[in-house]
């Protein structure tokens, strides 16, 4: 039986519509990995997987890093449990430049796989290029409730904004990135970082749990 939380939280979907209609977008390089929903009250801390079922094998290590980086009582957040923020912990080097870790960027590069249209909780998933031995990490993308206030009405761009305060970073908790358009001289170093789609999602966007949202959408990243 599903407890009131795994009720009550479960990932947004994207829509249908192109991403060429999302109004006023936020762009994010979107993930391979896991989507969650990660609950923390005091020093409890809960992942759920899309279906609202707790994940508990191999995140012990992320599960206490989750406990110092949020400096909340408590929070809800969407994410990604994900390989591919960590080829190496720490700076990430592309092309032989040295690029900040992603605390250290306003745009920050880091985790994941999203719900695809109306498949809720259906993902499929594309990880086969991805190092199986890089450390399991949390990207969260998205602030949902915070000291028990929920956030689902605060347009996205605010959400990000708290869930920048929200978060201390570390190594295998870390913020995903955002950029607001253009976005063409970002794709080159996503593609090299093995991303192979964006996330269009309306700046003045709500969040509805568990339902689709059609001022979210997902675009292939051209490859020239």
């Amino acid at each position: 039986m599903e407890t009131g939380t795994q009720m009550k939280w479960r990932p947004q979907a994207f829509g249908h519509r192109s991403a060429r209609h999302i109004t006023d977008p936020v762009i994010e390089p979107l993930w391979r990995g896991d989507r969650v929903i990660v609950t923390v009250t005091n020093t409890v801390v809960g992942i759920l997987d899309t279906e609202g079922v707790a994940i508990s094998a191999g995140i012990a290590e992320i599960v206490e890093q989750i406990r110092g980086a949020v400096l909340a009582d408590s929070a809800v957040l969407d994410g990604y449990l994900t390989r591919q923020a960590t080829p190496a912990v720490g700076t990430v080097r592309m092309m032989g430049a040295q690029l900040p870790t992603a605390g250290q960027m306003t745009s920050q590069m880091l985790v994941g796989r999203a719900l695809r249209g109306r498949k809720l909780p259906g993902i499929e998933s594309n990880e086969s290029d991805i190092d199986r031995s890089n450390p399991l990490a949390l990207v969260a993308v998205d602030l949902l409730e915070v000291d028990g206030q929920a956030l689902l009405d605060i347009p996205l761009l605010e959400r990000k904004r708290h869930l920048e305060s929200a978060i201390h970073e570390a190594d295998l908790v870390r913020r995903g990135a955002y950029v607001r358009p253009p976005v063409d001289t970002w794709l080159s170093s996503w593609r090299a970082l093995g991303f192979q789609e964006l996330a269009y999602k309306a700046a003045n966007s709500r969040y509805l749990p568990g339902a689709v949202n059609d001022a979210w959408a997902i675009v292939r990243i051209p490859t020239t």
